[in-house]
């Protein structure tokens, strides 16, 4: 009975040994590359060399910055830029942290074998999902929509009192104010980055 235990002991502490190498063999295979079932902005990277899915996601950046996104103002769409000056220097309205991203992924790797075999097996149980962080510089861009379209907002103006002299007698006139239409900026500026984050160069309406 003794060393039926002890025989069985042996067999387990090599079947967890196989499979501890098994994993540390797997997890290897990923080494320098991104954890398995990774996704940013929805794309599918698991195992790829970072190098190569920042080259291929930076082609799609650049697109947009060059091309600009499509804005749509009372039925009437313009062009937005998102990058402005000459050639040699230009200053771009938009930032996206895609190496940061890419770093952040990187960094589940672990030096220790078994640590890292863990850590993949974990992030293949459990894929992690990301969007590229997105900055825009706001300013910018609100001053480029108004002059794209000039006429569609106006600002109001407050009801004001006028002191007027009629032969020689002062008085007070109250001016009414006028209604105004502004842009509703901040819904806009949430769905213009909620776009940049996933790459999505669809219209952008501004109400």
């Amino acid at each position: 009975m003794t060393s039926l235990i002890k025989t069985g002991g042996l067999a387990t502490a090599i079947s967890i040994g196989i499979f501890c190498l098994g994993g540390v063999v797997w997890a290897q295979s990923y080494e320098g590359r991104l954890p398995p079932r990774a996704t940013v902005n929805g794309f599918d990277v698991g195992g790829l060399d970072p190098e190569m899915v920042k080259q291929v996601i930076q082609e799609k950046i650049d697109a947009i910055i060059t091309d600009g996104i499509e804005i749509e103002v009372e039925n009437q769409r313009r062009m937005l830029r998102l990058s402005t000056g000459a050639a040699t220097d230009t200053v771009e309205d938009v930032s996206f942290e895609l190496e940061d991203t890419l770093a952040r992924l990187m960094a589940a790797h672990r030096e220790n074998p078994l640590a890292d075999a863990w850590t993949m097996l974990a992030s293949f149980v459990r894929p992690t999902s990301t969007d590229i962080p997105v900055t825009i510089a706001r300013e910018r861009i609100e001053s480029q929509i108004l002059e794209l379209f000039l006429d569609a907002q106006t600002l109001s103006v407050n009801a004001s009192f006028d002191i007027r002299v009629d032969d020689g007698d002062w008085r007070i006139v109250i001016v009414e104010g006028t209604p105004g239409k502004e842009f509703l900026w901040e819904p806009f500026f949430e769905t213009l980055e909620s776009r940049l984050r996933t790459l999505d160069t669809r219209t952008v309406r501004l109400a």
